[in-house]
């Protein structure tokens, strides 16, 4: 499937899709329908660009800086999921 704007579904384009500047160049709106973008996804990819950055200046590129890396990106996913949409349960503390 290729990436959409979610309020009009018009199929986005290359431009559309960089990271941290396409969002930029296009002022966060849809070029198509002039949708807001939320400013929560540049959050997340200049995040993620830290996260990858701050690894291989600690690791270099190593099998460290895929695990950290790798873990960093499933935290941050999991809690962007979290804040946008409250769907993760933790399951009720038990104690015995």
């Amino acid at each position: 499937h290729k990436p959409y704007c979610g309020s009009c579904a018009h199929p986005l384009t290359e431009l559309d899709l960089l990271p941290v500047f396409g969002s930029l160049l296009i002022g966060h709106k849809c070029r198509y329908c002039g949708a807001h973008i939320p400013y929560a996804y540049l959050l997340t990819e200049l995040l993620m660009g830290a996260l990858f950055a701050a690894c291989f200046l600690r690791f270099g590129f190593s099998q460290e800086y895929v695990l950290v890396a790798g873990a960093g990106t499933f935290l941050i996913i999991l809690a962007c999921i979290e804040i946008n949409d409250r769907v993760i349960q933790t399951a009720p503390l038990v104690v015995a």
